[in-house]
């Protein structure tokens, strides 16, 4: 049986064997079950108190020895040039831009605490930590092997909907201070943990499915996006899906797809239930019915923005994230979006981050062959999500991004080995 797999899975690649290109089979197939059970459980933590709270931390620690160990590997490895070595360079050069930058903190800058407490310092050092973890980790699992499954895909999307259904209320989103209110833990959780853990699974399941079981898997995630009440997420979904399915060649076979499933039912909704939405809250946020100028949360990032902007010529070194604690009073005073690399980290980390954003890109349009199987859609998928949401909405410490970048890095990393072998 796992002979006839890793033929299915070579023959998806159209030619050669993949196993001397770098981390083994089964130490992605591992971290891709332990990142997909991680995030079942975290997400699991938000509905269910009753969930222990040490395990999704004991479950990451495992999930990082687990990664780490393939990277060690490849450390010690004697052997030819390949992607192993491409990659742990990529890794190597990406640990160096996130942690320099803290040793200058502590050597040239002031400590404070917000208004809660939060040390700016230790904010940019958990962020440089975390975020190396997570490319650590999808460089790994994409060398899961795994073969579109149906049955899979099933799967990962019953598993969202069980979660997210019973707490939606009238208006089709979950009501977080009801939800939170009922907690005998004390914990509060809002939209932001739910879209890293449940986009996920959503991706997830786009990913591994195919033929109708992914037209379906593309609607239910743009449904449990919504009721999770970000809206981050949920718009930037359609343009992820618009590119993913134009780097596979497939744009004109799913643009009426997306269009029957996201605008449809949103122009029917907007007409139907109008009254409804209006009387809403909820759905009036959703679906930014007054406009942004009149968004509490819109207005505020705008000031972000504009006050981080004119700081950025002083944070061009190693970045300078007590600056958010001295002019606006708090360390979530960051600008959401990719340019809080720049004042977490300075210049340099944010254009070597762009850069790998750039690598990805183009090494996803060039060779489409890396995506033609499912671990290659999910890690260009997430890739594409993680990249959208931090170009739009949301600040460098989203896990999603990082994962996806980690995943996306290792597959172009090969892309010059497996076009070899395609031309052989």
């Amino acid at each position: 049986m796992a002979d006839f797999l890793g033929a299915r899975f070579i023959l998806q690649f159209r030619g050669g064997d993949l196993r001397g290109w770098g981390f083994s089979y089964s130490a992605g197939n591992a971290v891709l079950f332990l990142t997909v059970f991680y995030v079942f459980v975290k997400a699991g933590k938000v509905f269910l108190p009753s969930v222990p709270g040490f395990l999704s931390s004991a479950l990451f620690l495992l999930l990082l020895v687990v990664s780490f160990f393939p990277i060690l590997q490849s450390l010690v490895k004697v052997g030819r040039v390949g992607q192993v070595q491409r990659i742990v360079v990529f890794i190597g050069v990406l640990a160096a831009a996130l942690i320099l930058p803290l040793v200058m903190h502590r050597f040239f800058l002031v400590d404070r605490l917000d208004h809660l407490g939060r040390s700016p310092l230790d904010t940019a050092a958990s962020l440089s930590v975390f975020s190396l973890c997570w490319v650590i980790i999808g460089a790994v699992l994409q060398r899961a092997m795994l073969p579109y499954s149906n049955s899979i895909g099933f799967v990962a999307l019953v598993v969202p909907l069980i979660l997210v259904l019973p707490s939606i209320g009238s208006d089709f989103v979950i009501d977080y201070r009801l939800l939170n209110a009922g907690r005998s833990d004390g914990l509060e959780f809002n939209h932001l943990v739910l879209g890293e853990t449940v986009g996920v699974l959503v991706l997830f399941a786009i990913a591994i499915s195919q033929g109708y079981l992914r037209v379906v898997a593309i609607g239910l995630a743009v449904f449990v996006l919504f009721a999770l009440g970000g809206r981050t997420a949920l718009f930037s979904i359609v343009p992820t899906l618009l590119v993913f399915f134009a780097v596979k060649r497939q744009l004109t076979r799913y643009l009426p797809v997306l269009f029957f499933l996201v605008f449809v039912p949103l122009v029917f909704f907007l007409i139907v239930y109008a009254d409804f939405i209006f009387e809403s809250t909820a759905l009036s946020r959703m679906l930014i019915i007054g406009g942004l100028g009149d968004e509490n949360s819109f207005v505020l990032r705008s000031e972000f923005i504009k006050i981080g902007l004119h700081a950025l010529p002083d944070q061009i070194l190693f970045g300078d994230p007590t600056f958010l604690v001295d002019r606006l009073g708090t360390v979530g005073a960051y600008m959401h979006n990719i340019l809080s690399a720049w004042q977490f980290w300075g210049f340099f980390t944010f254009f070597y981050i762009l850069v790998c954003c750039l690598i990805v890109s183009i090494g996803f349009w060039r060779y489409p062959f890396l995506a033609n199987d499912a671990v290659g859609d999910f890690a260009l998928i997430t890739f594409l999500y993680g990249f959208v949401c931090v170009l739009s909405g949301k600040h460098v410490g989203f896990d999603l991004f990082w994962l996806g970048l980690g995943m996306g890095l290792a597959r172009v990393a090969s892309s010059s080995q497996r076009e070899s072998v395609l031309e052989e």
